[in-house]
């Protein structure tokens, strides 16, 4: 079973870890590092480490299309909730990541949309095969019902706040200010949400998670050949 620990590393610990030159890989000699790169340091701490990270990216849409607020559904139900498919599918049902998450980041004329995921060294593969799975199943048969209701129920909490920090508030209003020229209420979004059929979400999902434009970030010691292998199936899907 995962172990999971608020406490902080020992000082005696990081102590031995910074005598061995661990700490300082990639700080210049004239302040006591070893003055290596930044990827010399990538490669060290790859080597002791037993988490690996898997992010995958798709182009989304632009802070003015009118299609960002169902954008959000997808995001909200794929994985930026505990609640979401992507947490039931690796987390809950087969314990395989430490977290996952989505998230949007949009601007002016374009945006991105992201997945992003932690888990030890011996699930990357498994993680990822299970990742595409779920993102293939929205893709062609589209989110449920079910999902598209239960989000409905709670926008507040769901599409609205699920931020509620000040920084990531102020971010929001911010980007809503600089390319709109003006801010949006919640009175106002809640009405945007609530027009957003399940249809539009279904097929913003078949253009947005287009395999042949995915981007795929792995980091540990993994097979390229490996993992496009394991992406080449989905790309047949779609094309044919």
């Amino acid at each position: 079973e995962m172990e999971e620990s608020a406490n902080p590393v020992p000082e005696d610990v990081l102590k031995k870890i910074g005598d061995l030159g661990f700490l300082g890989i990639n700080t210049p000699t004239e302040f006591g590092g070893l003055g290596l790169s930044n990827l010399d340091a990538i490669i060290v701490l790859e080597e002791f480490s037993d988490q690996y990270v898997l992010g995958i990216g798709f182009i989304s849409l632009g802070i003015n299309d009118p299609r960002v607020y169902a954008m959000n559904y997808i995001n909200v139900i794929l994985g930026r909730m505990y609640s979401s498919l992507l947490f039931d599918d690796l987390r809950t049902k087969h314990n395989l990541v430490y977290s996952v998450s989505s998230d949007i980041d949009s601007y002016k004329e374009s945006g991105v949309f992201m997945i992003y995921c932690e888990m030890d060294k011996r699930n990357f593969y498994k993680v990822l095969e299970r990742t595409l799975i779920v993102l293939n199943d929205v893709a062609t048969k589209g989110i449920s019902l079910k999902n598209y209701n239960k989000i409905r129920k709670s926008i507040n909490n769901t599409l609205i706040n699920t931020d509620n920090d000040s920084s990531s508030i102020a971010e929001l209003r911010g980007k809503q200010y600089l390319y709109k020229n003006k801010t949006i209420s919640d009175k106002e979004l809640i009405k945007k949400y609530m027009s957003v059929t399940l249809k539009d979400i279904n097929q913003l999902s078949k253009e947005i998670l287009d395999f042949n434009k995915i981007n795929i970030l792995a980091q540990g010691r993994l097979s390229k050949n490996r993992i496009l292998g394991m992406i080449k199936p989905y790309l047949w899907i779609l094309i044919h």
